[in-house]
C-alpha cells in the first residue's frame, strides 16, 4: 500500500459529490481535511488522548482538525493555537481530569453537548469561537437561552500592528447593489412567532465591560451614513426608519429607560442637524393624538425645558420665549386667549402668583352684564349676583384727573369741546344755550373714570372661527421601493389614507365655503354697528362731576370761582373773587381756579353741587 500511495498517488479518480469524475492526488486531498484519529486519538473514552489532540494540532497548523464523534478522556492540558481551526462533531465529548482550551482555537461549527444553566450558560448548537466562549453570555439574562450558532471573538493590543482607530468587528457584512433592482440589505434579522403568547426581538443589542473596568465607553448602535463626497442620495434617505405594518398602536416608537437602576444622562441627544432641519420633526401628514405627552412622567426638573430665546413657536407666527433676564414672553400672531372650563360665576379662570404662591391677580368667571362694546385697552364683564366687575386691594391710579359721566344731548345742542361749559335743561338733557340752562357744568378733557356707559348696548359682532387647517396629504412612504416584498401593502395602505384625505378635503372645502360666508356676514354686521355705535355716541358727552379740568376761559387766577354767564344765546364764563360772589353766583358755579396753564387757559377743580 505503501508503494502503490508513492507510485500513484497522482492518479487517483473519484466520484466528486457533485457526480462529477475527478483526478486529483491523493496525498494532497488526504492532507486538506485532518482529523484528530489520525494522530491515535481514542474516541471510546477509555485511553489518554491528550498527547493525540496536542500532536494534532500541531501539525494541523491552520487546516481544519476534524474530531469525530466519540468520548475523548483529556487527562493532561490541550491548549491550541489562534491559528487553529477545530470542527468537532455534534457527537463529540470530553471526559477527564484534564481541560481542553476550545475558546483558544476557531471552532466551525461545533455542536455544544450540554445544557444551558438559568443565568450562567446558554446552548450553542453551532459555534465558531475563538477567545471568547459563546455560552458564557447567558449571564446577560435570567433565564435559559440558547443559540443556534454563535460567533466569539477576543480581540487583544496585540491583534494587528496599526488599528488607527477603525473598529475591530466579530462579524463583518458587505452587500453590494450593481444594478440588481431589488433591495440590498448587509444584514437581515428576522424573527418569526409561530405560537400564542410568544415573544420575538428583531435584534438585541447589548455593550457591555468588565467589572472594575473605567473609563469605559460604551455605545449600543451607532449609525452612520456615509455617502460618497460630491454625489448626491436620495431624498428618503434617513439614519433610521421605524414603521409599522398592518396593526394600529403596536406600541411606542422607541422606549428609553433604565433597568436595575441604571440610567441616561439625557434620552436623546442631538447633534449636527442641517440648517432649516428640525432636530425632532413630524412627517408630513401626522396623525396621532398627542406629539409630546409628558402626562405619565414624574420630573425633578422641567417636565420640557427649552434653552434659547426662540423658545416654542408656531408656523403662524406666535411663540413663546424666554429672554435672558428669565422673563416669559409671549409673542402671539394676533391674540393670547385664555379658554376656562368653567361657566360657573366666582369660578378661578386665571391665577396670577409669586414664588410664595401670593395671587397678584386673579380673573374669576363673570357672566353678568357685558361692557360697552366700544374699543378699550380692558373689558371687563360684571358679576351677576353683585354687579362687580374689579376688586382691588390698593388704589386704582390713571393718568386721567377727574370723574365723568355720558349725559344725554339735546337734538338742538352742537357738538361740544373739551372745557367747555354747558348747561342743562328741564329735562336734564345738555344744551349750549344759556336760556335753556337751570344749572352748569363742564366737558371733561382727560377722565380717569367714566359712568353712564349705557348709551350703545347692542352687542358688537364676533368674527367666526376659521376652520382648523387640511392636513398635508398623505405620504406614500414607499415611493422609491425601499421595502421591497412590502410594497404592494404600502401601496394599499397610502390608498385607504387617500381615501379617507379626500373626504377630509371634501368635508374642509364645506366647512371654508361655511367660514367664507359667514366672515362676509360679520364684515356687515360689524360695519352696521359701528354706524350705530357713531350714531349713538353723537348724542351723549362726557361732563365732569369731580377733580381738575382745564377749561375754556381765559383771565382766572388761582383761587377764583369760574361762574356760567350768557354770551348772546351761547353759555361762557367770568372769574369772580370768593368776597365779591353773590350766594346765587356760588351756586352756579362750576369750580374754582387752581392754576394757570401756560396757554392762559384755567384749570379748574370742578365743584360739586
Amino acid at each position: 500500500m505503501a508503494n502503490y500511495y508513492n507510485e500513484d498517488a497522482s492518479n487517483v479518480s473519484y466520484i466528486s459529490p457533485n457526480g462529477t469524475t475527478v483526478q486529483r492526488g491523493l496525498n494532497v486531498k488526504l492532507t486538506e481535511v485532518l482529523s484528530v484519529a489520525d494522530y491515535g486519538a481514542d474516541s471510546t473514552g477509555a485511553v489518554d488522548s491528550t498527547a493525540a489532540f496536542t500532536n494534532a494540532l500541531a501539525a494541523a497548523g491552520s487546516k481544519v482538525l476534524f474530531v469525530p464523534q466519540g468520548i475523548y478522556l483529556i487527562n493532561g492540558t490541550v491548549t491550541p493555537s489562534s491559528i487553529n481551526n477545530m470542527l468537532l462533531d455534534s457527537a463529540a465529548t470530553f471526559s477527564g481530569s484534564g481541560s481542553i482550551n476550545l475558546t483558544a482555537c476557531n471552532l466551525i461549527y461545533a455542536e455544544r453537548n450540554f445544557s444551558s444553566t438559568a443565568g450562567t450558560q446558554m446552548r450553542v448548537q453551532k459555534q465558531y469561537s475563538q477567545g471568547t466562549d459563546v455560552k458564557n453570555l447567558a449571564y446577560l439574562w435570567g433565564g435559559t437561552t440558547a443559540a443556534y450558532f454563535g460567533v466569539g471573538k477576543r480581540f487583544d493590543s496585540g491583534y494587528t500592528s496599526s488599528p488607527a482607530g477603525s473598529p475591530y468587528a466579530a462579524i463583518a457584512s458587505w452587500a453590494t447593489d450593481n444594478g440588481s433592482g431589488a433591495d440590498v440589505c448587509a444584514t437581515l434579522n428576522v424573527v418569526e412567532v409561530l405560537t400564542n403568547n410568544g415573544i420575538g426581538f428583531g435584534g438585541n443589542l447589548i455593550a457591555t465591560n468588565a467589572a472594575g473596568n473605567t473609563n469605559t465607553k460604551l455605545v449600543g448602535l451607532e449609525i452612520d451614513l456615509e455617502p460618497t463626497s460630491g454625489t448626491t442620495v436620495n431624498s428618503g434617505s434617513a439614519g433610521l426608519y421605524v414603521n409599522a405594518f398592518n396593526l394600529g398602536s403596536i406600541g411606542p416608537v422607541m422606549q428609553v429607560g433604565g433597568v436595575s437602576g441604571g440610567t441616561f444622562s439625557n434620552g436623546i441627544l442631538m447633534n449636527a442637524i442641517a440648517s432649516g432641519g428640525s432636530a425632532v420633526a413630524a412627517q408630513s401628514g401626522l396623525s396621532c393624538t398627542n406629539f409630546i405627552n409628558t402626562v405619565s412622567g414624574g420630573f425633578s426638573g422641567a417636565a420640557i425645558q427649552l434653552g434659547n430665546s426662540q423658545g416654542i413657536g408656531w408656523t403662524a407666527g406666535a411663540a413663546i420665549n424666554g429672554d435672558g433676564s428669565g422673563n416669559l414672553n409671549i409673542n402671539p400672531a394676533s391674540a393670547v386667549l385664555v379658554n376656562g372650563n368653567n361657566t360657573t360665576e366666582g369660578n378661578t379662570l386665571m391665577v396670577v402668583r409669586d414664588s410664595g404662591s401670593v395671587a397678584a391677580l386673579q380673573v374669576f368667571v363673570a357672566r353678568g352684564s357685558a361692557a360697552n362694546g366700544a374699543n378699550a385697552a380692558i373689558k371687563v364683564n360684571g358679576q351677576s349676583a353683585t354687579g362687580r366687575s374689579i376688586n382691588a386691594g390698593g388704589t386704582i391710579n390713571a393718568s386721567g384727573a377727574d370723574y365723568a359721566e355720558y349725559e344725554v344731548k339735546r337734538n338742538d345742542c352742537q357738538a361740544i369741546e373739551k372745557g367747555q361749559i354747558v348747561g342743562f335743561d328741564a329735562d336734564g338733557k345738555l344744551t349750549d344755550k344759556f336760556s335753556l340752562a337751570i344749572r352748569f357744568g363742564v366737558k371733561s378733557t382727560s377722565p380717569n373714570l367714566v359712568g353712564g356707559d349705557t348709551w350703545h348696548q347692542e352687542e358688537k359682532p364676533v368674527a367666526p372661527d376659521r376652520p382648523e387647517d387640511l392636513r398635508p396629504c398623505p405620504v406614500k412612504h414607499d415611493a422609491h421601493q425601499r421595502y421591497g416584498k412590502h410594497k404592494a401593502a404600502i401601496d394599499a395602505e397610502h390608498l385607504e389614507q387617500m381615501k379617507v384625505w379626500e373626504q377630509e378635503k371634501a368635508a374642509y372645502n364645506l366647512q371654508m365655503q361655511e367660514y367664507e360666508t359667514k366672515l362676509d356676514l360679520y364684515a356687515k354686521a360689524l360695519l352696521a354697528w359701528e354706524k350705530s355705535h357713531e350714531e349713538a355716541r353723537q348724542e351723549v358727552d362726557r361732563i365732569a362731576y369731580c377733580g381738575k379740568v382745564p377749561v375754556n376761559v381765559f383771565g382766572g387766577l388761582p383761587g377764583q370761582y369760574l361762574v356760567p354767564v350768557a354770551n348772546g344765546d351761547s353759555i361762557s364764563g367770568i372769574f369772580l373773587d370768593k368776597n365779591s360772589l353773590s350766594f346765587a353766583q356760588y351756586l352756579n358755579a362750576v369750580g374754582v381756579v387752581n392754576r394757570v396753564l401756560v396757554d392762559g387757559r384755567a384749570e379748574i377743580v370742578v365743584k360739586t353741587v
